[in-house]
């Protein structure tokens, strides 16, 4: 297992849930800017519509799928983590030290 965002997707979207989930840290603006919304779509197998799925309806703020290239998405949150860990970072070097105990 790679470190770095992967070249292929292996998901179809985001869902309301997770996009909810993604808000909370700060991270579902960047995914909406680069993400196609699907609120309406079918689903064909061998040439005959199985499913017609109507999300617009949906109590959330987020009535849609969100179309977004899994390595894309991966990006998005590894950055988030990356400007994390650089806060976190300067926060700990702008806390007070105690003063040394010399006896």
């Amino acid at each position: 297992m790679s470190a770095e965002p992967g070249t292929r997707t292996r998901a179809l979207g985001m869902q309301a849930r997770t996009l909810e989930l993604f808000e909370l840290h700060g991270i579902v603006e960047a995914l909406l800017e680069r993400g196609l919304r699907a609120d309406r779509f079918n689903v064909f197998s061998e040439r005959r519509r199985i499913l017609r799925a109507d999300l617009s309806e949906l109590p959330t703020a987020y009535p849609y799928l969100l179309m977004i290239p899994q390595n894309e998405a991966e990006t998005i949150m590894a950055d988030r983590l990356a400007d994390h860990a650089a806060i976190r970072s300067i926060h700990r070097s702008n806390r007070r030290r105690p003063a040394p105990c010399w006896s």
